[in-house]
């Protein structure tokens, strides 16, 4: 069975800085995969390592196939993650990582041919995620309480929903958020009942 974990949380709870850290500690034992999109590359960007860059005739025929597991649209754009892409990403027996919104997990939720685990990243409390978003200074105060209500959802949706999600990381101290996911991720896939 292909390994999948699906990696969910608000924007600025830090999701690509503890990957960034994950991938460093254990390269040997995960992977992305890489998504589709219909926008053009941007400076720098190389199809097939950062996005399959695809006509959006293209894509559309694909996820008339079924051969999409999730997708969604931005900006007049289409984004996804093919089947084959994660069959591509956990060769070897590696865990193949998906960095999905809450939109794009409760699509895949639906999926039964791979092995899927579901992590959501949560701030330690609102400000905390306030001052990480400010600290980015990548958006305008707009923005920033558009995100932290987009967020605020989220949260508010896990709460409600406890037995979505099959663990919950509380990114407080990043190396020690590495740390847990890595041993929660062993546990899944990897430890059998009654070991």
């Amino acid at each position: 069975m292909k390994r999948v974990l699906v990696f969910c949380g608000p924007s600025g709870v830090g999701k690509s800085t503890i990957l960034k850290r994950l991938f460093e500690i254990y390269p040997d034992d995960y992977s992305y995969s890489v998504s589709h999109t219909t926008r053009p590359p941007r400076k720098g960007e190389i199809h097939g390592k950062h996005y399959h860059f695809v006509e959006k005739e293209e894509m559309e025929k694909a996820i008339a196939n079924k051969d999409f597991v999730e997708t969604t649209q931005y900006s007049g754009n289409l984004y996804g993650t093919s089947k084959e892409s994660i069959i591509n990403a956990t060769g070897e027996g590696k865990i193949c990582i998906l960095e999905l919104d809450l939109k794009g997990a409760k699509s895949f939720k639906e999926n039964k041919e791979f092995d899927v685990a579901f992590v959501f990243v949560t701030p330690p409390n609102h400000d905390t995620l306030k001052e990480r978003l400010q600290k980015r200074k990548s958006e305008t105060e707009e923005q920033i309480q558009n995100r932290l209500e987009i967020a605020m959802t989220e949260i508010e949706f896990v709460e409600k929903n406890p037995t979505f999600f099959d663990y919950i990381l509380e990114n407080t101290v990043v190396d020690e958020s590495v740390n847990e996911l890595d041993s929660f991720t062993s546990s899944f896939f990897f430890v059998k009942p009654n070991e």
